[in-house]
C-alpha cells in the first residue's frame, strides 16, 4: 500500500523537526564538560554529535509510531540539557555525564581498532584450480594446466565421483563443481565482467564521442600553425606534427584492443584446461561405475556358489541384499514292499483278466451283410414321397 503522506515531505513536520533540532543545538554548548569527556572520541562536542547522528538516523523514517516517538525523545532530551545546565540544580548534569563516559567507553575500542585492509591476493591455503605454465611472459600464447583435478577416489566424499559441467559468464568460462554456486565464484565472475564492460565502454565512448571532439581541436592547432606560418611566427613548439590529441587517444583504444585480445587468449587457454578436466574425470566416472558392476556382479556369483546351506533353510541373496527364505518342498521316500503282498496282488490281477471274454472283432461276412441292409433301407426312403 502506498504511502501518500511522507512526514520528511511535509512542509509541517520538517518546521517542527528544524526547529527541536535548533533548540537542541543552541542547549549544547550550555553544558559544561569535562576535557576528558569534551574531546575523548573527536573534537567535536559528543552531545552535539549525538544530536546530528539522532536526526539523521531517523531522517527516513515513515512510521508515525515511530516519528512519533522520536519526536517525543527529542523533547524529552531538550528539557533534560536545560535542566542540566547548572551542576548543582539537579541529577540531570550527572545522568548525562555517566551516558557521555558509557558511549566514550564503547566507542573508542571501536575506533581503535586496526581495520582489514583489502587486498586482491589469494586466501591462504587455498589451491588454484588452473596453473598458469606458459605465456607470463606475454609472448606466447597462455598454457595451463590442471592442479588438483581429477581427484583420487578415496578424497571424493560418498565413493562416487559425480562429472561437472562447464558454463562461462560473460565469456568466462568455469567449472560448475557444487550447489548452490559459491559466493567467491560470483565475486570473481561479476569483477571480471565489470572490468570487461569497462573497457568496452570506454572504447566506444573514445571512438564515438572524444575522438571527433579531439579531431576538431587538432584541425584547429593545425590552423593556427598554418596562419603562423603564414605570417612567419612560427615557433619550434610547432614543429611536431606527430604528437596530436587524437594520436594519444587512438594509441589508448589500440591499448584496448590489446588488452581484450589477451583477455580472449586466457579465455580459450582456460576452456580448453576445463574441458581436459571433464574428459578425465567422465572417463574415470564411467571406469569407476563399471569397477562398481563388477564387483556387484562377482559378489553375486560368490554369494550364489557359496550358499550351501540346507534346502528348507537356504537363502537367496542378490547383490548382497537379503530377501525371504524360500523353503522346498520334500519328496516322500518309498515304503518298503512286502514280497507276500506283492505275489498275493499278482494272482488277484490274474483271476479278473481270465474272468474277461476278450471281444471278438467282425468278421467279412458280417461287414457284408451289415452293408447291404443299409442299402435297402436308403433306397426306401429315397422312394418315400
Amino acid at each position: 500500500m502506498p504511502l501518500f503522506l511522507v512526514p520528511a515531505r511535509d512542509s509541517r513536520h520538517r518546521l517542527a523537526c528544524f526547529a527541536l533540532y535548533r533548540a537542541l543545538l543552541r542547549q549544547v554548548p550550555r553544558v559544561p564538560l569535562p576535557d576528558d569527556v569534551a574531546t575523548g572520541i573527536s573534537p567535536v562536542n559528543p552531545i552535539k554529535w549525538l544530536v546530528r547522528s539522532g536526526f539523521r538516523r531517523n531522517q527516513k523514517e515513515t512510521s508515525p509510531r515511530l516519528v512519533i516517538s522520536a519526536l517525543r525523545n527529542g523533547y524529552r532530551y531538550l528539557d533534560l540539557l536545560t535542566r542540566a545546565q547548572n551542576p548543582s540544580a539537579g541529577p540531570e548534569h550527572a545522568q548525562v555525564l555517566a551516558f557521555l563516559r558509557a558511549n566514550q567507553a564503547r566507542v573508542l575500542p571501536l575506533l581503535n581498532r586496526t581495520r582489514r585492509t583489502k587486498t586482491s591476493a589469494p586466501i591462504p591455503g587455498t589451491i588454484p584450480l588452473l596453473t598458469r605454465v606458459r605465456g607470463s611472459d606475454g609472448r606466447s600464447d597462455p598454457v595451463y594446466v590442471s592442479t588438483v583435478r581429477p581427484r583420487p577416489l578415496s578424497e571424493i566424499k560418498g565413493g562416487i565421483r559425480r562429472v561437472p559441467t562447464m558454463d562461462e559468464s560473460v565469456g568466462f568460462p568455469f567449472l560448475r563443481l557444487t550447489k548452490p554456486q559459491p559466493s567467491v565464484l560470483s565475486r570473481v565472475l561479476t569483477q571480471k565482467s565489470f572490468s570487461v564492460r569497462g573497457a568496452m565502454v570506454r572504447r566506444s565512448e573514445l571512438l564515438q564521442t572524444i575522438i571527433p571532439d579531439v579531431q576538431d581541436e587538432d584541425r584547429w592547432e593545425y590552423s593556427v600553425r598554418q596562419m603562423l606560418r603564414d605570417h612567419g611566427r612560427a615557433s619550434s613548439e610547432f614543429v611536431d606534427n606527430s604528437a596530436t590529441y587524437a594520436r594519444v587517444l587512438h594509441n589508448e583504444v589500440n591499448a584496448i584492443h590489446d588488452r581484450m585480445n589477451e583477455i580472449q587468449k586466457d579465455k580459450m587457454a582456460r576452456g580448453r584446461a576445463l574441458w581436459k578436466i571433464i574428459c578425465e574425470e567422465k572417463a574415470l566416472a564411467e571406469a569407476e561405475a563399471k569397477e562398481r558392476k563388477e564387483a556387484a556382479r562377482r559378489a553375486k556369483k560368490e554369494a550364489t556358489e557359496a550358499d550351501e546351506a540346507p534346502a528348507d533353510t537356504r537363502k537367496l541373496s542378490i547383490y548382497g541384499r537379503p530377501v525371504r527364505t524360500l523353503t522346498r518342498k520334500r519328496t516322500k521316500s518309498p515304503k518298503e514292499v512286502d514280497p507276500a503282498h506283492d505275489e498275493e496282488m499278482r494272482a488277484i490281477h490274474k483271476i479278473l483278466a481270465a474272468s474277461q471274454e476278450p471281444i471278438k472283432p467282425k468278421t467279412n461276412a458280417a461287414c457284408a451283410a451289415g452293408t447291404k441292409k443299409q442299402d435297402r433301407r436308403n433306397r426306401a426312403d429315397a422312394r418315400m414321397p
